[in-house]
């Protein structure tokens, strides 16, 4: 992945998801000793980790901060913008392996779900045991893309009546007694029939699409003309968003198909180097199983002079 950013020595590169520090490091590798990195990570924990990791690594400078705070902190390193950035959405290994952080339903703690512990965003007991059941059935089905969301909203609400819930294991026990056996897969095992809807909490919790939107159009701004954006995505919400904010991007038309003249002020502002997404090959799965369902898109921003508006 690190070569689609196509990093020179000397090169300005942002990480946005700095997680474990992996893609960081491979991108320490390319930049020479004139390069320098950004990273930003919103898990105050993944920060400190990778401040120890990485000590004494003057290239690399480390921020504990949201997509949506990234504008303001590469604008204070250059002036003129980065020459790559990348994007390792969702839940890292680190936060699926604690349980007392409650992304993992496979794991029983505490129903949290927070991207930054340390922050005072709503935890995912707090939405379960809080929101009415047309929102967290609107969250299950638009998050989750759960096929049964009003059932399993409709089950919490009738049990948080007795009793709050508290842990991974218990919202999951009960999300697996509505969904019913896990669904097959045509490859691998068969997914948890609690999967869809986990997602959908964490998605919520730390409002991961808005704070992706923000991302990417601070990536995007900031980008010098020949910078690439480079999106690794694990699920077909984040794909497909992704997937249409370079098309915008590209000049994608959003005007009646039988209007003459284009009046929504389309314009071609980047190239997609990957029409259709990219996978992982046999390989890397084998070597991270948690790869498997990653999906991988490039874009590079276009000078200004190239910029013509093109109806796609």
């Amino acid at each position: 992945m690190i070569d689609w950013l196509k990093i020179e020595p000397g090169d300005f590169i942002v990480d946005m998801t700095l997680g474990g520090g992996g893609y960081s490091r491979a991108i320490l590798d390319e930049l020479g000793e004139e390069g320098k990195l950004v990273s930003f990570d919103r898990d105050i924990e993944a920060v400190e980790r990778a401040n120890e990791l990485f000590q004494g690594e003057s290239r690399l400078t480390i921020h504990h901060a949201q997509f949506s705070q990234s504008q303001d902190y590469i604008n204070l390193h250059s002036s003129e913008g980065h020459d790559g950035v990348v994007f390792d959405l969702g839940v890292s290994s680190h936060q699926l392996d604690e349980a007392e952080r409650g992304f993992s339903f496979q794991k029983d703690g505490p129903l949290d779900m927070r991207m930054d512990p340390s922050s005072s965003e709503r935890t995912a007991a707090q939405l379960v045991n809080d929101e009415p059941v047309e929102e967290l059935a609107r969250i299950f089905k638009e998050y989750g893309e759960e096929r049964k969301a009003k059932a399993v909203a409709r089950a919490i609400d009738k049990r948080r009546q007795e009793a709050p819930f508290r842990t991974t294991a218990d919202l999951a026990q009960l999300i697996e007694r509505v969904v019913g056996r896990p669904r097959k897969q045509t490859h691998g095992k068969p997914k948890h029939p609690a999967t869809r809807c986990f997602q959908a909490l964490r998605i919520a919790v730390n409002q991961e699409m808005e704070q992706l939107e923000e991302g990417l159009e601070n990536a995007f701004q900031t980008a010098r003309p020949g910078a690439r954006l480079v999106v690794v995505s694990y699920h077909s919400l984040e794909d497909r968003f992704v997937k249409n904010y370079f098309r915008d991007k590209a000049g994608r038309c959003h005007c009646p198909r039988r209007q003459p003249i284009c009046t929504c002020g389309a314009k071609t502002e980047v190239k997609i180097l990957t029409k259709k997404p990219i996978r992982p090959g046999h390989q890397e799965v084998e070597e991270n199983r948690r790869a498997r369902s990653a999906l991988l898109r490039v874009a590079e921003k276009l000078p200004a002079s190239t910029i013509v508006r093109e109806g796609l």
